[in-house]
């Protein structure tokens, strides 16, 4: 794949944090770490889709986050679909407010994860390569892990659809040098004051399904 294909620099969205802006649409949970320093990754499966129509952007991922600054300290890697996009791309998006679009097209489910490395720059990682790391010095280290589906406008297609859903699934976290399960029990979150529009189910601590409730069309891709 050329990794120069399908590329670009846009100012980067709010993050979803703990506390998510009640503009943006989001389904999915998070789990917090207590020792500061000791999280190193954060990985998961996400099936992806191509819907329509999308007149903001809509996007599925997995984060690594600093949950005492919300908003402002992340890194977080999954594919998003834009207004502008013919089909939906592979995505990195980090702290001061950056995004790197890399591959158009991903067909299927693929992995995402994102890794903090010990000079304090941010890496990418999709279906096991290494796509695309952060100058180091970011100033800041994650407590927390975040794994959601996400639309930034009403009319949006948020991310699955009725029998076609999108699943997160084999979420897990790097933690003091072990990759562990997740476990979001106690992070649980959908953000829509609609009540219209979010759909989620869980299926375990570290597994689980996103759809827009209004919708019962097929992905294209």
């Amino acid at each position: 794949m050329d990794r120069n294909r399908a590329r670009g620099r846009w100012r980067a969205a709010p993050a979803i944090g703990k506390k998510p802006s009640p503009r943006i649409f989001a389904g999915g949970g998070s789990q917090d770490f207590s020792l500061a320093g000791g999280l190193q990754a954060v990985s998961g499966y996400i099936k992806g889709g191509n819907y329509s129509p999308v007149p903001g952007d809509a996007s599925a991922w997995v984060m690594l986050h600093d949950r005492w600054v919300s908003g402002t300290r992340y890194a977080q890697d999954g594919w998003i679909k834009r207004n502008t996009d013919s089909s939906y791309l592979v995505f990195a998006e980090w702290n001061p407010g950056d995004r790197m679009l890399w591959v158009s097209g991903p067909q299927f489910s693929h992995t995402y994860e994102v890794d903090a490395l010990a000079d304090n720059s941010y890496q990418f990682w999709y279906d096991g390569f290494a796509w695309f790391t952060t100058t180091g010095g970011q100033g800041w280290w994650p407590n927390q892990t975040e794994y959601f589906s996400e639309s930034h406008d009403q009319a949006s297609h948020f991310p699955g659809s009725i029998g076609y859903e999108i699943e997160h699934w084999l979420l897990s976290a790097k933690n003091n040098e072990q990759w562990v399960s997740a476990d979001l029990s106690s992070g649980w979150l959908i953000n829509d004051s609609s009540g219209q529009i979010v759909g989620r189910s869980i299926v375990s601590a570290h597994d689980f399904y996103t759809w827009d409730r209004r919708c019962s069309d097929a992905p294209t891709g």
